[in-house]
């Protein structure tokens, strides 16, 4: 019996959710990683349930925007290596 089919909980935080879908993910993908893996990733999940989180940049006219994934790596890259480690 897999941990999905015996456990009847609620959960009660989001935290406790992504931990549970990621855990189940990799034992349904038999994918066998670090448990820091699993808990890197529960951390973005989680991150990103705060709509805020999920745009990044503000326009001229106040409207909250999200850079795309090309425009984040390309300005790293083009910059001075001090400040390249800042936005990565």
């Amino acid at each position: 019996m897999s941990h999905r089919e015996s456990s009847t909980g609620l959960c009660l935080s989001s935290k406790d959710y992504f931990a549970q879908m990621v855990r189940d993910a990799f034992e349904d993908r038999n994918i066998k990683t670090f448990p820091l893996a699993q808990k890197y990733l529960v951390g973005v999940l989680e991150f990103h349930v705060v709509t805020d989180n999920l745009f990044d940049e503000v326009d001229s006219s106040g409207r909250k925007t999200k850079s795309t994934l090309a425009k984040t790596f390309v300005r790293p890259t083009a910059s001075e290596p001090a400040t390249r480690v800042a936005l990565l």
